[in-house]
């Protein structure tokens, strides 16, 4: 496998682990706040970011849209409670 395809690889194997902590709810049974659809877009946007870092206007862009889509949903859900 060639260096990129490995990078590929690991980068898609921590996503997935990344993803699986997000959606595991807790053992204690405390509950944690669910991921809203616009902070998994943002979630998204980042691991795709990394996944064409190659392409460095495209890496940087879609890591900048993911940024700003976190920014706004912690805001919004700052103001709902």
């Amino acid at each position: 496998m060639s260096p990129r395809g490995t990078y590929i690889v690991v980068a898609l194997i921590g996503a997935v682990a990344m993803a699986a902590l997000l959606f595991i709810p807790s053992v204690r049974g405390r509950s944690r706040g669910r991921l809203t659809p616009l902070a998994a877009v943002a979630f998204v946007l980042v691991v795709a970011g990394i996944a064409f870092g190659d392409e460095r206007w495209l890496g940087y862009g879609l890591i900048g849209s993911g940024v700003v889509l976190a920014i706004v949903d912690a805001v919004w859900r700052a103001r709902r409670s």
